[in-house]
C-alpha cells in the first residue's frame, strides 16, 4: 500500500503555485515543549542541559510557566570565562543583561515577523506564546534556515533532491577527478496510469519508483527528481561497465514492483545513461542520457540504452 513519506506535511515556504512566502504561522516551524528553568537555580544546571540536550537557549521561567527571560549559549560562555557558573541564573542575568525585555511571538505570528524580529533586534532566539499566553515552543532563525533549505533543495512527494540540490552538489562534482556516470529514467506511460487510475495512484507510483531508484544506487550517488516523473542520478567515478549494471538493477527492480491497490498493474522505466568526463559538460551529460533515454522509449520502453557525449544516432 502506498503512504506519504510525511504524509499531511505542507508547504511551509511555499504557495500553490511553489512560490516563497513568509505568511507561515510560527507553530509550523517552531520547536514544541522547550526546556526551561526557574531563576533560582544554578548557571551550572543550565551549562549541563545545553550540553545534554545540545540546544543553544534554555528559557527562564516563572511559576507561572510564563518566559521572564533567556539564557543563551553565548551568556553561558561568558559566565564560564569569568567563573561565575555557580550563581544563580537570576543573579547571571542581572549581571550579564539587567535592561533586556524578553521578546516573545505568538504561534499564530507569521514567520515574517520573527524574521524582522531577528534582524532589528540582533537575537537568534523567541519563546513562542499561545492566545492564553502559555508558553508552547522556541523558534530560532536556525529553524527558519533549516525548514526554508529543506523546502529549496528537496522535493516534497519523493523526498528525493530536486533541481535546485543538482546546483548545491556542483562543487562536489567540481571536485570529482573520475568519469561521472548520468542516469535519466523515466516512468513508461505514466500518462495513461493517470488517466486509468487516477492521480492518487500516480503519486504513489512516483514514490515507489524514486524509493526504488535511491536503494539501487551506492551510498556515494545522488538522484533528483528532475521534473514530473523523470528522474536523474549520478554515479560518482564510475565507469561504462559500473553505469550499466546499475542502470539494469534499477530497471528490473522496478520492473518488479508490486501495488496492493491493483494487483495487476505493471510499471516499467526507460533508461539513458551515459558518462561524463568535465563537469563543464554536464549539462550536455544530461542532455545526452536524456536523448539515450528517448531512445529506448523508440525501441519498446523498458529498456537501458548507452550514448556517449555528442553521439548521434546513425
Amino acid at each position: 500500500m502506498c503512504t506519504s513519506v510525511n504524509q499531511g506535511m505542507k508547504y511551509l515556504f511555499e504557495d500553490e503555485e511553489g512560490k516563497f512566502k513568509a505568511t507561515t504561522p510560527v507553530k509550523e516551524v517552531m520547536i514544541p515543549d522547550p526546556l526551561s528553568i526557574k531563576p533560582s537555580e544554578k548557571v551550572e544546571k543550565v551549562v549541563k542541559l545545553m550540553e545534554a540536550y545540545s540546544i543553544g537557549s534554555i528559557l527562564v521561567v516563572n511559576d507561572d510557566k510564563y518566559p521572564i527571560n533567556i539564557v543563551t549559549y553565548s551568556d553561558v560562555l561568558k559566565l564560564m570565562l569569568m567563573g561565575k557558573t555557580d550563581i544563580t541564573v537570576s543573579e547571571a542575568l542581572n549581571f550579564l543583561k539587567p535592561d533586556r525585555k524578553l521578546i516573545t511571538v505568538r504561534s499564530s505570528d507569521p514567520i515574517s515577523k520573527c524574521l524582522k524580529i531577528f534582524a532589528e533586534k540582533n537575537i537568534k532566539h523567541l519563546p513562542v506564546l499561545d492566545n492564553k499566553n502559555r508558553l508552547v515552543g522556541i523558534l530560532s532563525a536556525r529553524d527558519i534556515i533549516r525548514k526554508a533549505a529543506l523546502l529549496l533543495f528537496i522535493d516534497n512527494l519523493t523526498q528525493l533532491g530536486n533541481r535546485h540540490y543538482l546546483e548545491s552538489i556542483r562543487h562536489r562534482l567540481l571536485r570529482m577527478k573520475n568519469k561521472l556516470g548520468v542516469l535519466f529514467i523515466d516512468i513508461d506511460n505514466f500518462k495513461s496510469i493517470n488517466d486509468k487510475y487516477g492521480h492518487e495512484f500516480g503519486d504513489c507510483v512516483l514514490k515507489k519508483v524514486a524509493n526504488t531508484i535511491r536503494e539501487n544506487v551506492r551510498m556515494v550517488d545522488d538522484v533528483i527528481r528532475y521534473g514530473g516523473e523523470e528522474f536523474v542520478a549520478f554515479l560518482f567515478n564510475a565507469n561504462e561497465v559500473v553505469v550499466h549494471r546499475i542502470a539494469e538493477r534499477i530497471r528490473e527492480k522496478v520492473e518488479a514492483l508490486k501495488f496492493e491497490e491493483h494487483p495487476e498493474f505493471k510499471v516499467t522505466v526507460s533508461i539513458g545513461t551515459t558518462l561524463c568526463g568535465s563537469i563543464s559538460l554536464l549539462e550536455e551529460c544530461i542532455t545526452t542520457a536524456d536523448k539515450a533515454m528517448y531512445q529506448a522509449k523508440k525501441e519498446g520502453k523498458n529498456k537501458v540504452v548507452f550514448y556517449l557525449p555528442r553521439q548521434r544516432k546513425s
